[in-house]
């Protein structure tokens, strides 16, 4: 196991992507930020936050002062000094801690710089190829504008040969890389910080783990009445864990989940009442791959329906057992993971039209599998977009009522920068029709968002997002503003919708136009709580987070 250090610091410097969420007719795509661990927050520049936790007061005495020869460990003191800092502790056992956070005040400061100060401590002069843990570390962070130290105090196992049941502390740091110095850096230079190791008695980790605990409180959402709570399936490991797994129709909000922490996935649909944060009811899905819930118009008596991996369920959203199955015909391939590729949906259905993906390229037939031919395949793609690489098209959608069918480009082996998806093929469902198919290449992280409006796909990366118009046959790229704490959602194109969490327990939710994304004076919604950006539908903005009653959902809305 390499050092303990590189695995906080992996969690600790993700970036999360800044996209928009699909604005469909009737639509949502969910952009799932994943439900990341206490200890996945960003070291960024902290702006002057305008909800109401407010910082410690100021003390006219000093916190204890460390040795100068502790370096990192010293400067991390110092900072926690200054009011304009900002300071997160996670609580003991993050995993199993949900619902619970540690408030930053002056009284935590100071104990923890004297718990330094008066710890006898050895400095390594390099960090051990390997560290045997007994338990899950004590992580604290200090954010001053554009620097940021962070200390991990971990317990070691009796095994440990580098200090046998004692305490071991990994402390980094950064500092702002000029623009001249960072372009003639390598990456892993800027990306990866200083770092030291210190080792200490085990009595250490102890009165750690006591003071923090003392310091620990729980966690209870309350937004004073500017916002509607769902309180989404108690039991499940992971809520909305798909993309496309919300849609709203009228005021009831239907939302998909699965339980991961299964050992068969058990996936489950609710629905809720938007006014009320009412669960209407629960239609459990056994184990069936849910890929994604739409609305639909072919059926009078259905107005959504769920996409599996083999096959559709049409739905009323009214009436829970009204309800008509399609099973994929025998022609259309079993159903296979690509090599775990994030599945969005193999198939699409419109009317009497069946597209889907296979080996070779994109087939369309009839409903009933009848009439199939090869729509467009993969050997057609452009190897210009990706030279020796093997490329196919996936995901097919029918869009335009059916009458043009829009598919990803995707890079099967992987590329290094992590942009598996390139592009976008957008052809007419009608083979032979006489219009050439139109190749629209963009790379991006995320799956396909679509379809939009039943006339737009949408794929981003962290700086650009590409809208194709199917109908039209282009593209229109926009740049909207990245912050690794921040995503954007849009429905409408129009109207954008930003979160941003400034510290581990501030959040606040923006609304601005598309012709002036970087306004920040309409805010939606402020929290004292870790939360995330789960979707926007067309009348609300949907935040998710856990606090100490377990998963919570808030709707605000913005129209």
């Amino acid at each position: 196991m390499k050092s303990l250090w590189y695995a906080v610091l992996a969690a600790t410097v993700a970036l999360s992507g800044c996209g928009i969420a699909e604005p469909g007719t009737e639509d949502l795509i969910l952009a799932n930020p994943g439900n990341p661990s206490s200890l996945e927050m960003h070291h960024s520049s902290q702006t002057e936050s305008p909800v109401s936790n407010e910082a410690p007061d100021i003390q006219e005495e000093p916190l204890p002062a460390l040795p100068e020869e502790y370096g990192l460990l010293c400067e991390a003191a110092g900072l926690m000094g200054d009011p304009e800092a900002s300071v997160q502790v996670w609580p003991i056992e993050p995993d199993t801690g949900e619902g619970m956070r540690v408030p930053d005040s002056w009284e935590l400061r100071r104990s923890v710089a004297a718990l330094l100060a008066d710890a006898e401590l050895e400095k390594l002069d390099k960090i051990p190829e390997m560290a045997a843990a007994d338990g899950d570390p004590i992580s604290i962070q200090i954010d001053l504008e554009e620097k940021w130290t962070s200390i991990a105090v971990y317990p070691l196992s009796e095994s440990d040969a580098t200090n046998p049941g004692g305490t071991y502390l990994e402390v980094g740091g950064s500092r702002p890389v000029p623009a001249e110095e960072s372009a003639s850096s390598k990456i892993e230079d800027t990306t990866f910080p200083d770092v030291e190791v210190y080792i200490g008695g085990r009595a250490l980790y102890d009165q750690f783990a006591a003071l923090i605990g003392q310091h620990t409180e729980a966690v209870h959402v309350n937004f004073g009445g500017k916002a509607t709570i769902l309180r989404p399936a108690p039991d499940a490991s992971e809520t909305a864990a798909i993309e496309n797994a919300m849609l709203q129709i009228g005021d009831i909000l239907l939302l998909g989940w699965r339980d991961i922490g299964q050992t068969d996935r058990y996936w489950m649909l609710e629905a809720h009442n938007v006014n009320t944060g009412e669960m209407l009811y629960q239609i459990p899905l056994g184990d069936r791959l849910l890929t994604r819930i739409s609305p639909s118009s072919t059926f009078e008596r259905f107005d959504y329906c769920l996409f599996f991996q083999d096959g559709v369920l049409y739905k009323n959203s009214e009436d829970p057992s009204v309800e008509m199955a399609y099973d994929l015909p025998a022609v259309v391939p079993a159903a296979d993971q690509m090599g775990g590729r994030q599945d969005g949906g193999r198939f699409d259905l419109f009317g009497d039209r069946l597209v889907w993906e296979a080996d070779d390229g994109v087939w369309i037939a009839n409903q009933d599998g009848s009439g199939a031919q090869l729509l467009y395949a993969n050997a057609a793609i452009p190897q210009t977009l990706a030279p020796g690489k093997t490329l196919q098209v996936i995901e097919p959608r029918l869009l335009c009522e059916g009458t043009r069918v829009a598919m990803t480009i995707y890079d099967s082996q992987g590329a290094a920068d992590g942009m598996e998806n390139i592009g976008f093929v957008l052809c007419d469902a009608e083979a032979g029709s006489g219009r050439e198919p139109q190749v629209i290449p963009f790379q991006a992280y995320s799956q396909p968002q679509g379809p939009i409006k039943d006339r737009y796909m949408v794929l981003r990366n962290q700086e650009e997002t590409c809208i194709a118009d199917v109908q039209a046959g282009t593209a229109e790229l926009r740049r909207l503003p990245f912050n690794p704490v921040m995503d954007c959602q849009s429905y409408d194109f129009e109207t954008l919708i930003y979160f941003e969490q400034q510290s581990g327990d501030r959040f606040t939710v923006y609304r601005c136009g598309a012709d002036n994304p970087d306004d920040r004076s309409d805010i939606l919604l402020k929290g004292d709580v870790w939360g995330a950006l789960a979707g926007v539908t067309q009348q609300y903005a949907v935040v998710k987070g856990t606090d100490a009653d377990g998963e919570w959902l808030a709707l605000v809305e913005y129209r």
